[in-house]
């Protein structure tokens, strides 16, 4: 009776770590149907891949407002150069802190100011926050004069 119940658990286990692998390398896309999101998340349809999913309503109120300050050329006029300042505007009812960034990698960002940099994602300062209807800024140097998209990674939200 015992050997047959551990024959039955190590079955099941190894059933799990199948049934694992195989879920972890065909992903399943999930499309929400309206009301079967989470409280304060939304279903919308995804531009890129046309499925609806959840979103948090959160980061739909948080603006990044990209303005071109200053454009120059270095090396007679074979490097291009140009200053950015971004307005990070919230326009949440709450206060926000701890958010984070990407910014497009086809740009190369030379200098940047206002934002921590962790790896590759670029977050606010410890002591920032960014009240309601507010706005907090930060600026960038980089090659060229294409604006590079802003991505928001996550935001904490104070309630």
């Amino acid at each position: 009776m015992i050997k047959s119940l551990k024959l039955l658990i190590n079955l099941l286990i190894i059933c799990s770590f199948i049934t694992e692998i195989y879920c972890n390398e065909y992903k399943v896309p999930f499309s929400c149907i309206r009301n079967s999101c989470l409280q304060g998340h939304r279903c919308i349809e995804d531009s890129e891949s046309g499925l609806s999913k959840c979103i948090d309503e959160s980061t739909r109120k948080i603006v990044f407002q990209s303005t071109i300050t200053n454009k120059w050329h270095n090396n007679n006029d074979m490097d291009a150069k140009m200053q950015v300042s971004v307005d990070i505007i919230n326009q949440n009812i709450h206060p926000v802190q701890n958010l984070i960034i990407a910014i497009e990698d086809t740009v190369k960002l030379n200098d940047i100011w206002g934002m921590s940099k962790n790896k590759s994602v670029y977050q606010l300062p410890w002591y920032a926050q960014i009240q309601p209807n507010s706005t907090y800024t930060f600026g960038y140097i980089c090659d060229g004069f294409l604006l590079p998209k802003i991505y928001l990674g996550a935001v904490y939200i104070l309630i």
